[in-house]
């Protein structure tokens, strides 16, 4: 595969920011690749889906392109305090891989998908911009981030400033970052994207979330599946995710 790293300065998020970009071979006359942008969890970056799993393997195997930006500790939000990464992704990442890269700019060849942050950062995605993507994988998501502040928290992990990017984790409950709410409230006239929710048997921190979004999503009418395999909140169960997560494609006949 070609693999392209660019630096550009984001008008969005104010500084200079790294992608990622995987190619399947070079393109012949007007060929366009679907394409997976692929969402890192907390504490990694643009670097991690290469380093440690098979992501390029896969990508090669099902012929689609892959995105992997930096999201720093962001949630894919646009930040009360900080910076705007729900308007740089979708506003800014997404018609920037597809003028630069030959990749579609079709709907029903763009994909999200993320593990832990990255799957919340993908559903969110998939609620407020359908019009960008037909199917999103969730690895792990940490769907609800007020629990999932307090559940780390229990275990003495206080990396993700939930103060500064969502103006406190208990005001997320009934607002713009709430994803049940964001899926009750999804409009009935917009194409619901299909979707994979995947989570470990070991990861007592992210199960029952990853349930509650599973069946939310079955009530408002999504085609939806849940995965559940032996497994903790690691890359070790998340190349499995993503490796399955291209089958799901192929099954669906989206690749």
């Amino acid at each position: 595969m070609i693999h392209c790293k660019c630096n550009f300065y984001s008008d969005s998020l104010k500084y200079h920011t790294d992608i990622n970009v995987l190619l399947p071979k070079p393109a012949g006359g007007n060929e366009k690749f679907p394409v997976l942008f692929l969402l890192h969890g907390g504490s990694d970056d643009c670097n991690s889906w290469m380093r440690q799993t098979a992501a390029e393997r896969y990508a090669r195997e099902h012929g689609v392109a892959l995105v992997m930006p930096s999201g720093h500790n962001s949630f894919y939000c646009d930040a009360v305090y900080g910076e705007a990464f729900f308007t740089y992704i979708t506003e800014e990442l997404v018609p920037l891989v597809r003028r630069l890269f030959p990749v579609s700019d079709k709907r029903e060849e763009t994909f999200f998908a993320g593990s832990s942050m990255g799957g919340y950062g993908s559903t969110l995605i998939a609620m407020k911009r359908p019009d960008l993507l037909s199917a999103f994988g969730v690895f792990s998501g940490a769907i609800d981030p007020y629990r999932i502040e307090t559940r780390l928290r229990e275990i003495g992990i206080n990396d993700v400033r939930f103060d500064l990017i969502f103006g406190g984790s208990e005001t997320i409950e009934g607002g713009p970052y709430d994803l049940f709410k964001q899926v009750r409230d999804f409009p009935d006239h917009e194409d619901k994207a299909f979707s994979v929710i995947y989570c470990g048997e070991e990861d007592i921190i992210n199960y029952d979330m990853s349930v509650e979004l599973y069946e939310a999503l079955l009530e408002k009418g999504f085609d939806s599946r849940f995965v559940a395999r032996g497994g903790g909140h690691d890359f070790l169960f998340w190349d499995s995710c993503l490796e399955d997560f291209f089958g799901q494609l192929k099954k669906e006949g989206l690749v």
